[in-house]
């Protein structure tokens, strides 16, 4: 791994794992820092892992990565609070362009596996004019839960797909020119939401771009039911929070009413896309009675977040 002062890449992982259990020892770190430090033909890359100050184990994977930059953001009111919630993964992202050096940033999360020539081919990608990449991102696991967190999160990244220009790109696995971030820093310097930010570089004029070549794998286990729908429950109620910000009250009161019909709308998103794209329809059946549930979970969140119009850590 580089030690220049200007590496041509910064790697930033944040541990999107704690939403559930804050206090818990990062399990999923280490295997994705050490797909990191084994990539093959390699640029000159930083990886930059900022944490809030609750995270334990730290002091160890300092000593097992020294190569690694951790560090500790001791300023987060929300990763501070005794609420559970993931609104500190978007300072944590900040801080950590902040701290970055590369000439590209990429940015990506703990339960991810980069493939060997994620690296390698993040650099190649971004020889061509496009200010923000996007990449697939595949599942690991073959438990029926695992297949249903990630249908609901990332299936629309699921391969196959054609490379070209994108309306939605994923921050699990995502790079940006730092000349492209630095262009809207005012979407970013409050907290790095994906949606804002990519919202801003097309307004701008520029343009997102989705690339099958740069995968990396989700790996969740082991994860619990009752985590997976407590976790569905918070992303949708901060989802829904998100929206009351910038929406008018009339929309608020209808997007609240329309909430009971949202699951059945989210898991015909998902039967369609999987019957799109012909691959893993089996592990789609398999899983389907928790993706029920998973997409209820998070319209009961995304419901909260119209009628209380605040996350837990700002009451």
């Amino acid at each position: 791994m580089s030690t220049e002062p200007h590496p041509e890449l910064s790697v930033i992982v944040i541990v999107a794992s704690d939403t559930i259990h804050r206090r818990a020892e990062p399990a999923l770190l280490p295997d994705t820092l050490d797909a990191l430090l084994h990539q093959s033909d390699p640029p000159a890359l930083e990886i930059i892992v900022p944490h809030h100050s609750l995270t334990p184990g730290i002091d160890a994977l300092r000593v097992r990565f020294p190569s690694v930059r951790f560090i500790e953001i001791k300023e987060l009111r929300s990763a501070l609070s005794s609420n559970a919630g993931h609104e500190h993964h978007h300072e944590l992202r900040t801080h950590g362009i902040l701290n970055a050096r590369g000439r590209i940033v990429a940015l990506t999360e703990d339960h991810a596996r980069p493939d060997p020539d994620w690296c390698r081919r993040i650099v190649d990608a971004h020889r061509g004019p496009h200010p923000a990449i996007g990449g697939a991102i595949e599942n690991e696991s073959n438990v029926p839960l695992m297949w249903s967190v990630y249908f609901s999160d990332f299936g629309k990244y699921q391969t196959p797909f054609r490379a070209g220009p994108a309306s939605a790109i994923s921050d699990a696995n995502v790079s940006y020119k730092r000349a492209a971030l630095e262009a809207v820093r005012a979407a970013w310097i409050n907290g790095f939401r994906e949606p804002e930010v990519n919202a801003a570089l097309l307004s701008s004029g520029s343009s997102l771009y989705l690339t099958p070549d740069i995968v990396i794998r989700q790996r969740r286990s082991p994860l619990t039911l009752g985590d997976a729908l407590r976790e569905r429950f918070i992303w949708g109620r901060s989802y829904g929070v998100q929206r009351v910000r910038v929406i008018s009250p009339a929309r608020r009161a209808f997007y609240a009413a329309m909430a009971p019909a949202l699951p059945a709308l989210l898991v015909l998103r998902m039967t369609a896309r999987v019957i799109r794209k012909r691959r893993n329809v089996r592990d789609f059946v398999r899983a389907l009675p928790y993706t029920v549930l998973l997409a209820a979970g998070w319209a009961f969140g995304e419901t909260a977040g119209y009628l209380y119009g605040t996350l837990p850590e700002e009451e």
